[in-house]
Order: structure tokens, then sequence, then C-alpha cells
């Protein structure tokens, strides 16, 4: 089956612009992107993230395989949680950022679109044949949306079979909705509070439309990849193949909280561990235009006008009302506070280097 949406035809008939990303055939946007964004930050957003790769691993085995390649510790999982960690090559490297589900004769790999094609063969390239583990690529197969604002939990309580505001945050539970077994999980890559629904293809528009009544009600909206890049980026969230890569390690990207250097072996442990007990040469930060110049992915950060490092994501920030970025700068130059400047057809404009994340949601105190 070709790597298509379940709600192809259903994008298609709102009006969406539709990219092709990675090969998937997805909606950019539906109308104003700020709409979109302001919607999920002030009511609630629906995002179809069917592109995303999910695979399953089975076998007695399992855990110790994954141990041995994820940066997080699978042995301590707990049946219903959700760890987020990194696949990492020798040098420390990041393969892809990825999260795992434990379930109880299975655990659950989220992956990136664009490196589920890397993500596979390296997984069966370090499965020893001794091992009983079963890698198996359900991406197709399964499907998966995201309800994430503050009406989330409303809507989710409403359509579920049991209360999934009970969940704690990256904890997951199997329910039903609408009467179709579901996993759902308390995760998102928003910056708001929500859930991630896992779902069989089959019955997948029958639920979307649901969520769709629902979040319409609430002055809710279906929201596409480009609110979606802006909503992470606010979040100060990393994107691989701009904040991560083969080339970039956790620890450069101020991640290292997510490496459990405390396991005796996985894969780039080593080299991670030298970076931690010796300086390394840039750091990634997070950048507040002074102005109203826009950083964008690729331009040079300057120092007195001296290149010191690249913008690795930008935009405006509709939420915030001013423009934001991150980059990787010379370590010396990655304190918050520190004035620089990001050259933009060939100006200099200033910006000050901010914690992350830019935007954090206010949380509902206690009735």
């Amino acid at each position: 089956m070709e790597r298509e949406s379940p709600l192809l035809s259903w994008h298609r008939g709102a009006g969406a612009k539709m990219v092709d990303f990675h090969g998937w055939q997805m909606p950019l946007s539906y109308g104003r992107i700020s709409e979109e964004i302001a919607a999920t930050r002030g009511r609630v957003g629906l995002f179809d993230l069917s592109h995303m790769g999910r695979i399953q691993i089975r076998g007695a085995d399992r855990v110790a395989y994954l141990d041995r390649l994820f940066t997080g510790h699978v042995a301590e999982m707990q049946e219903g949680q959700v760890k987020y960690g990194f696949l990492c090559n020798e040098s420390g490297g990041v393969i892809d950022d990825i999260t795992v589900y434990c379930q109880e004769d299975y655990l659950l790999l989220v992956v990136n679109a664009a490196n589920l094609d890397a993500v596979l063969p390296w997984l069966e390239r370090h499965r020893d044949p001794a091992e009983s583990v079963r890698i198996e690529d359900k991406t197709i197969g399964l499907s998966m949306f995201a309800v994430q604002g503050p009406e989330a939990i409303g809507i989710m309580d409403q359509l579920s079979s049991q209360r999934v505001s009970d969940l704690k945050y990256y904890t997951f539970t199997l329910t039903r909705v609408l009467g179709n077994l579901c996993l759902i999980s308390r995760t998102g890559y928003t910056g708001e509070d929500g859930f991630e629904i896992y779902l069989g293809r089959t019955n997948a528009e029958a639920i979307w439309a649901a969520l769709l009544r629902a979040a319409e009600h609430v002055g809710g909206v279906p929201v596409g990849l480009a609110a979606r890049d802006t909503l992470r980026l606010e979040a100060g969230f990393p994107l691989h193949g701009q904040e991560l890569s083969p080339k970039i390690s956790p620890i450069e990207a101020g991640l290292e909280k997510f490496v459990a250097f405390e396991k005796r072996q996985f894969i780039g442990r080593s080299r991670l561990l030298d970076s931690t007990n010796s300086d390394i040469s840039v750091r990634l930060v997070g950048l507040e235009m002074i102005g109203q110049a826009i950083p964008r992915t690729g331009y040079p950060i300057c120092h007195h006008g001296v290149e010191c490092g690249r913008v690795t994501s930008g935009g405006f920030s509709p939420t915030l009302g001013k423009a934001i970025g991150m980059g990787f700068v010379e370590q010396m130059l990655s304190n918050v506070g520190q004035v620089l400047e990001v050259r933009i057809r060939g100006k200099q404009h200033p910006a000050n280097v901010v914690r992350r994340p830019f935007y954090k949601r206010k949380k509902k105190s206690a009735s």
C-alpha cells in the first residue's frame, strides 16, 4: 500500500493546501496559519500524524535488544509508560529522536517520517539473529492523530470509554472511541496539554469526523504541518534534520537529560560520555530578535559581525508577537543574555540569547 493517509480525500475536500512530505501527501494548512496556531493555543487543534513512522518490536528479548540502541532506560519502563530519547550512531550523532511505548507484549517506537527508511534497516542491522526479536513496520496499518490544546481533555473524555484525563503526562492506555480500540497517550509536540491517538486504518475517518465535530463545538480546527512547525518552535522542541542530525549529538542540543548514562552499554555512549567530560565547541541556543527581522533556517549568527553559528529553526511567533529562532553557536557565546546578530540579506540584526521554551502554557489552578 502506498504511503497515504486514510484522511487524504477528507483533507482535499476540506480545501487543504497539500504538500509532499517524504512521500506522503499531507496538509500544509487549511486556511490562515496564524488562526490554526491561535485555535490550538486557546481552544483545540486536530492533527493528522499518519505520516509518522510506527514500529512494533516483539519477542522475549525485545527489552534487552532496544536497551542496546536507545539512550533511555527501557528495562526500567513500566507498562503504560512512554519515554522520549534517541537512537545514536557510534559517534554520538542522532539517527532519530523517538518515543517508546511499553506495552505488555511489545514495544512501540514512533519515529519521524523523514527517518523511517533509515531507522528500519538500522534496527535490523543491530538485531542479533540469536535473539527472539521481531521488528514490524505498522506505519500504514496504524493511523495516528493528535488532539492538542486546553479543550483536548474535555473532548477525549467525552469520546473515550474511560477518563483519559486521569492519564499522567507521558503515559498511555488502551481504550475505546466509538467502540473502536485505540491507544491514547498524553503526549504531543505543541507545548499544550493533549493526546495522541493510535488506531486501525479502517475506522480512522469515522473517528476523525467525531473528533472534528467535538472540536468545532468549542471553536477548534484541523491544523496542518506549517502551524505544527511554529507551535513546536514556540515550545522550543527540536526537529530532526535541523536541531538534531547524525552529526549533532543530544549533548550539543542540550538534551542530555534524555541520555541514561547509568546504563553500561548503548550505541554512542562512550562518545556522548566523553563530550560531557570536556568542553564541547557548540551549543544550541534560543534567539529572540530585537526588532522586526525574522530569522530563517541557515541564516548566519554573528558576534560583532563575525560568524559564530547558524540558525537551525526560525520564524515569527503569532502567540508571542515576536520573531524567534534556535541555532548552534560557539560555546562561549551561548549564555542567556548574550547579544548576538543574525545576518539577513547582508545586514546584521540584533538578537538576545534566551531560555527555551519561548512559550509556556498556563497551568490551570486547582478548583
